[in-house]
């Protein structure tokens, strides 16, 4: 069967509606073998005629996978482009699925889809890999200069001493004023996996305004069990 597909759409596209609504071009189908589905996406988004939001999502077929309101949301300037990465994995019975991208207005102008960096979705079928996920859709308010562990996120696996890939979300916004911060993976809740003190990823936004953060790394640790 199919192990993997791959999709991107380059095309200029607005959205007015506050109902999910797919994005063309973003149609990937692939046969499951009943294990888990790694899903990969990115948007190219902006808001337009004003400041606005917008929330992403993946569904298979017709079934909306995120826990919550998507998996990626963003606030922005008129005219001002953002990228919407989203990871997920996906656990659906053995069978032939279509995937694809959505999005959804929030704020009181339209969203547009940019042409200049395509929109992509990837779904790659995990059958006989090692892989663990986890997901938190609690609010943390982090006022700590320090680095703090994001509750609910935490996962174990045991390696054989080849590298292992890591992929990481988090939605964050500024609150009580502009604001930014910074974030990064621990392996064994002391090994910071960061080469720099400023982390994987960093972010600065208005106050009460969502931005996403993508982390990816490739860690190299010894043979065993790791949180």
């Amino acid at each position: 069967g199919t192990l993997y597909g791959a999709s991107y759409s380059a095309g200029y596209n607005t959205f007015n509606s506050g109902s999910w609504t797919f994005i063309s071009g973003t149609e990937t189908t692939i046969r499951a073998s009943g294990g888990a589905v790694l899903l990969l996406a990115n948007v190219d988004g902006q808001s337009y005629s004003g400041d606005s939001s917008a929330a992403f999502t993946i569904y298979r077929n017709d079934t909306q996978l995120s826990p919550v309101n998507g998996f990626a949301s963003t606030t922005h300037h008129s005219g001002w482009n953002g990228m919407h990465p989203m990871f997920w994995i996906d656990q659906p019975p053995a069978g032939v699925y279509t995937y694809r991208l959505a999005i959804r207005r929030l704020g009181g102008n339209g969203y547009g889809v940019e042409e200049h960096c395509p929109s992509v979705l990837y779904a790659i079928d995990l059958s006989g890999r090692n892989y663990r996920f986890a997901y938190s859709t609690g609010l943390d308010t982090i006022s700590s200069t320090s680095w703090t562990a994001i509750s609910g996120t935490d996962i174990s696996i045991r390696t054989n001493g080849k590298p292992v890939l890591l992929l990481g979300n988090v939605d964050s916004q500024a609150s009580g004023g502009n604001s930014w911060g910074t974030f990064t993976i621990f392996r064994d809740g002391s090994t910071n996996l960061a080469p720099t003190s400023y982390g994987l990823a960093i972010s600065e936004h208005h106050s009460g305004w969502d931005r996403m953060n993508s982390m990816m790394w490739i860690d190299t640790p010894s043979a065993g069990v790791h949180t």
